[in-house]
């Protein structure tokens, strides 16, 4: 299906509005410009050039569209941006745009629509930026954005009740949808605003720690941890990505330690706003559970320290029966505390 009036966007370049349309075509007129506003009348003057730039994850990238009036006077259409992890493309319902908090208009409204709007016949315009900010993806992984042209108000359909589709089926949509049209992410990994990293070392047994990470008096944001080669929640690495903790409160992870084997503690962080104070510290414990080692083995192990087992509050009932050693620290427990210098 070809399209005749309205706002054209193509699917591949070179696709004039006669051509046939294509399957698994990457649009040039969906531009992700990056974390830095682009120039409009540039993407507009260089109709034939394809700007599309890789987007750093969990950063705010621009994504501007643009569009050709094929109408006898003038015309608009309402740009929907969604997108996918690309193993997902075949699931509508599985596509993100409606309420999603990563997608805002530049003036920060939560919405994932923008207007193009032409006066006369040929007219290259292009929109008012949406502001997306990608979810991490692990490595080699991409996204697909998808977008829908809504010509003189038309609504998109509801994707969160469509059915999958096969291969095929797919194709098959993209050819004879014209108000559908798609572009593939590349993705970047963005350099954080902190990081922190630490060793962790095993010892002659297998250990079960429990890992706690705090950031009192950071401002809020999101942060990660990694640690590679340890069991956690079935996997064999960990790697958690969220909001940080209110201030004063720790994030715990339950992992296992291979015997002998030595690892690292990798944190990384982004500010949502505001800046980070001098003197704010990354705090991370790692603390072994009296549970995962009997007193007979403790004794074993440290025969010149024969004190007898009591209580420690750690801020976690989890937590409530370690050893003391000595000058304050508990059986298995190391502290990391990493402070912010001018």
């Amino acid at each position: 299906m070809t399209q005749t009036s309205g706002i054209f966007l193509r699917q591949y370049m070179g696709q004039a509005e006669t051509s046939a349309r294509a399957g698994w075509a990457s649009s040039p007129d969906i531009i992700p410009n990056g974390t830095s506003p682009g120039d409009p009348q540039q993407f507009a003057r260089e109709y034939d050039t394809d700007f599309e730039q890789p987007l750093p994850m969990t950063r705010t990238n621009y994504i501007y569209f643009r569009g050709k009036n094929l109408t006898d006077g003038p015309a608009s259409a309402n740009v929907y941006l969604y997108y996918v992890e690309s193993s997902l493309i075949l699931w509508p319902n599985q596509w993100k745009g409606k309420g999603d908090p990563s997608i805002v208009r530049q003036d920060g409204t939560q919405a994932n629509d923008t207007l193009l709007k032409a006066e006369k016949k040929g007219e290259i315009v292009v929109s008012e930026p949406l502001l997306w900010t990608p979810p991490h993806l692990e490595g080699g992984k991409h996204y697909c954005m998808i977008v829908w042209i809504g010509q003189d108000g038309k609504k998109p359909p509801d994707f969160a009740g469509m059915p999958s589709m096969d291969d095929t089926q797919f194709q098959a949509f993209l050819v004879d949808n014209p108000f559908v049209t798609r572009n593939t992410v590349t993705l970047t990994q963005a350099p954080p605003d902190y990081k922190y990293t630490t060793q962790l070392q095993g010892t002659t047994d297998d250990l079960l720690l429990h890992i706690t990470v705090g950031f009192p008096q950071f401002p809020s944001g999101n942060y990660s941890i990694s640690i590679p080669g340890v069991k956690w929640q079935g996997k064999d690495n960990l790697y958690f990505q969220g909001a940080i903790p209110p201030d004063g409160q720790n994030h715990t992870y339950e992992i296992e330690l291979p015997q002998n084997y030595n690892t690292s503690i990798v944190i990384e962080y982004d500010k949502s706003s505001g800046t980070i104070p001098v003197g704010a510290a990354v705090k991370i414990d790692a603390i072994q559970p009296v549970s995962s080692f009997s007193q007979a083995r403790f004794y074993e192990r440290f025969p010149h320290l024969t004190l007898p087992l009591v209580y420690y509050a750690a801020g976690h009932t989890a937590f409530s029966t370690c050893i003391p050693i000595k000058k304050g620290f508990v059986l298995g427990q190391q502290r990391w505390v990493h402070k912010i210098e001018q």
